[in-house]
């Protein structure tokens, strides 16, 4: 299956709803009545995709803090709500590997710092990390609100993020890069970076992390490839070299040491 996004209007601001095609170019439906908000995730055992949902209201159409799956067979697309949570969205969320529940996130709210919970395809939750406020929030001021770009190692131990500010030009300007080791609840603070989860790369033994570090909204600029070592407390090691940019890393595959990347003056 081929999962796809439809605007059904060219306007700015339209609805885009989800699709399913068969490989063959057969069978092609909309999933949802609902339009869909970000990128739909295939889960990674079966044929099953998760989603978030967009409602229409007086402002037009909102994100919303609905999680949607869908199983797809040949015969029919059904349809489960698995959370809906009085947040204004739900900023980023992601398979676990097992394909049995996912890790989602929410938003800071007045109650609550941001979280990461798992979500079993029966609707129960646990929590999973909540972010750590060492000093009091200001509301009027800026601050960590959620988690976002969120990718698994291999082994199902660590998870790779970046921290979205209360602010959207903040944000595209630099998240701080993470992990969260689900084991023993520790985190590695990575640094700074921009919010593209295909900058994340986990080596094939889950020990190592590959990421492009460097503030500033330009990636021609002040991008370096950075690999922590998570066996030996994250340590960090700078592959960058001056005069020149990083993007890009993939892992090469069964290897733990060897990777390829893009490098540009």
């Amino acid at each position: 299956w081929l999962a796809y996004k439809y605007y059904a209007d060219a306007k700015y601001g339209s609805p885009a709803y989800l699709w399913v095609v068969q490989a063959d170019g057969s069978g092609a439906r909309q999933v949802d009545t609902e339009p869909v908000y970000g990128d739909p995730e295939w889960s990674p055992k079966t044929n099953r995709l998760a989603y978030t949902i967009e409602q229409n209201s007086a402002d037009g159409y909102v994100s919303t803090g609905i999680v949607r799956y869908a199983d797809i067979t040949a015969e029919k697309t059904q349809v489960h709500t698995l959370v809906e949570e009085d947040v204004v969205m739900i900023p980023s969320f992601t398979w676990y590997p097992d394909g049995e529940s996912l890790v989602v996130s929410f938003p800071r709210t007045q109650e609550q710092p941001p979280r990461l919970e798992r979500v079993g395809l029966t609707g129960q939750r646990s929590l999973l990390y909540t972010l750590k406020d060492e000093t009091p929030i200001d509301p009027e001021g800026l601050y960590f609100w959620a988690f976002i770009s969120l990718k698994w190692s291999p082994d199902g131990r660590y998870l790779a993020y970046h921290l979205r500010m209360n602010s959207g030009s903040l944000t595209a300007d630099s998240v701080e890069t993470g992990v969260l080791d689900t084991e023993t609840k520790q985190t590695y603070s990575l640094g700074g970076g921009l919010r593209y989860p295909q900058w994340l790369a986990f080596s094939p033994d889950s020990k190592k992390l590959a990421y492009i570090a460097g503030g500033g909204r330009d990636v021609i600029l002040n991008k370096q490839l950075e690999i922590a070592d998570l066996s030996a407390g994250g340590q960090v090691i700078d592959y960058s070299q001056s005069g020149y940019v990083d993007t890009q890393p993939v892992w090469l595959p069964g290897e733990t040491n060897k990777l390829l990347f893009c490098r540009g003056p």
